[in-house]
């Protein structure tokens, strides 16, 4: 067991944190299945518009593993395919009947588990549609379940401005957790618990069988590639894991059950979102059935958190993979020279990490209400070491972006951009005087990488 003090990085204190309430919304009339969440991965369809689904029914298999599956999270029909160009597919949405009919896989139990095999388990999670869950590292892939990673890191904990706390999403869900996590310790040689410290859910602290580790600091100090970073970092040719403790819960209520789970719990946050809390809703809701209403012109819906997530429209739905969806209000407002949000201005009214406004001294432990303002548009990186005040990882950032455009593969493995997956820099990106998105730079870098892996 480790414990890490991170002390590099910045908590974004945005307004909206969702208070720590459970209810339960009525079922999403529409799902959806969206192939933007899987990196790298392409996929074949399996069903075609107007087909009858249960929940459990395959939607698509990935091309490279016939065996991997996306399933029906809710019984109906197929009500549309969504393709993009050259044919690729998009997203498949489902018109929910309210049914609730599903496939029964069969219940697993501790025994069953113990005595099944590591090909036997791999093959049952496939079928259940809940292998996508897993990550892979280096590049943010499928976990390829033909070979065994050097180690699976599970995420307990949540840093990332109004993100969902993983402790609350398991408050009532040891049991799950706990056949979850026995089924992947029958898969992957080690597993690496990652907690905050003073954590006191026992489902996570008395965890058996796993090497628990706690980590305190500021954001991101709750991301998995700190994580893997500080405690076993990734090597050419080697791979790991990434999976968060509550998809390790939905992994255990599968096998618990016999039946893929047809709800999710999701935190909505954000200071423009009417009602706030943790929600039990249909898994890939669409947006409108989560807030309520469609969406006003003037808020942006981001399914994930306000620093690395992707914007939604109401008739759009949650990712697989998303606890949160955050509310945040849209911006086109030009401030004049002088006026107090300006650059130039005297700053009351407006926020900055580099404390360069008068907010810096008299707003210290004020929330704000962020907009999607940039607040400025993008420019040469002039500044050195500009990133690495917002990141612990042993990772030059600055000259890593820099070389990125010359595509020197050999050199973006020096300077160690295998250790990177963009949303270990989101912070750098809201941080960045230049405005420069050093997400998509880290994404286009490991988009070069992986054409020559």
């Amino acid at each position: 067991m480790g414990a890490f003090q991170v002390k590099k990085g910045f908590d974004v204190p945005l307004e909206g944190e969702a208070p720590r309430t459970l209810r339960d919304l009525p079922a999403s009339p529409f799902a959806a299945f969206n192939t933007d969440e899987f990196a790298f991965t392409k996929w074949r369809l399996l069903v075609q518009e107007g087909d009858k689904v249960q929940v459990g029914t395959p939607l698509a298999s990935a091309k490279h593993d016939e065996n991997i599956l996306v399933v029906s999270p809710v019984a109906g029909s197929v009500h549309q395919i969504v393709r993009g160009d050259r044919r690729k597919l998009l997203s498949v949405v489902l018109k929910n009947d309210g049914s609730g009919d599903a496939v029964d896989f069969g219940a697993w139990d501790m025994a069953k588990i113990g005595s099944a095999g590591r090909d036997a388990l791999v093959a049952h999670i496939q079928k259940g549609g809940l292998w996508p869950l897993l990550k892979q590292r280096p590049f943010g892939k499928l976990a390829d379940p033909a070979k065994a990673p050097k180690a699976l890191f599970v995420n307990g904990m949540e840093t990332a401005p109004l993100g969902a706390d993983q402790e609350f999403l398991l408050a009532d869900r040891a049991d799950e957790f706990s056949l979850g996590l026995q089924a992947l310790l029958e898969i992957v040689p080690t597993v690496h618990l990652c907690v905050r410290q003073g954590c006191t859910l026992g489902a996570l602290s008395q965890a058996q069988g796993v090497n628990i580790h706690t980590f305190a600091g500021p954001h991101p100090a709750g991301l998995p590639g700190t994580h893997i970073n500080m405690i076993s970092p990734i090597n050419k040719g080697e791979t790991v894991w990434t999976i968060t403790a509550y998809q390790v819960s939905l992994i255990g209520e599968f096998l618990k059950t016999g039946k893929v789970p047809e709800r999710q719990i999701v935190a909505i946050a954000g200071s423009a979102a009417k009602e706030r809390g943790y929600f039990r809703a249909t898994r890939g809701a669409q947006i409108s059935n989560l807030v309520g209403s469609a969406l006003p012109e003037n808020v942006r819906a981001i399914a994930g958190t306000p620093l690395f997530g992707t914007a939604k429209g109401s008739d759009e739905c949650i990712g697989m993979r998303d606890a949160s969806l955050c509310l945040i209000p849209e911006s086109t407002e030009r401030h004049y020279l002088m006026s107090d949000e300006h650059w130039a201005g005297a700053g009351f009214r407006s926020f900055s990490t580099w404390r360069l406004f008068a907010s810096a001294l008299c707003c210290r432990a004020k929330k704000w209400a962020l907009d999607t303002a940039l607040h400025g548009g993008r420019r040469a990186i002039i500044q050195q070491d500009v990133y690495e005040r917002f990141s612990p990882l042993d990772v030059p950032l600055t000259t890593l972006v820099k070389a990125i455009p010359s595509g020197d593969i050999e050199r973006l493995e020096q300077l160690g951009l295998y250790e990177l997956e963009p949303e270990d820099v989101a912070l750098c990106t809201f941080a960045c005087p230049s405005k420069v998105d050093v997400a998509e730079e880290i994404r286009k870098g490991l988009a070069l990488l992986e054409k020559e892996a």
